[in-house]
């Protein structure tokens, strides 16, 4: 799913748009929920974090925040951040 016009929005105040090139290392595969019962889809978002931009935006993780994912121009996936790690990288974990 890497390549020109994927955008991760993080529906914060004021929003975060990160897309590639740019901020957006890359999203994981958009995993889905295929029947009843099943887990929620769920997908990873991983942000260049080398300069520390992203550790002092979230401070306070963005948890439970709204997150969608575009591929040129088309929703993707929406869903909430559930995990957030902070190092080189930002990496999210997103579900549904």
């Amino acid at each position: 799913m890497e390549g020109r016009g994927v955008t991760v929005t993080m529906h914060t105040t004021p929003p975060v748009t990160v897309s590639r090139p740019g901020r957006l290392l890359g999203v994981g595969s958009v995993r889905a929920a295929l029947s009843p019962g099943a887990e929620n889809a769920s997908c990873s978002v991983s942000l260049d974090n080398g300069d520390g931009y992203f550790s002092t935006l979230f401070s306070v993780p963005p948890l439970g925040v709204l997150v969608t994912i575009e591929d040129y121009g088309g929703e993707i996936f929406r869903g909430s951040v559930t995990s957030c790690s902070l190092a080189a990288s930002c990496d999210l974990e997103c579900e549904s």
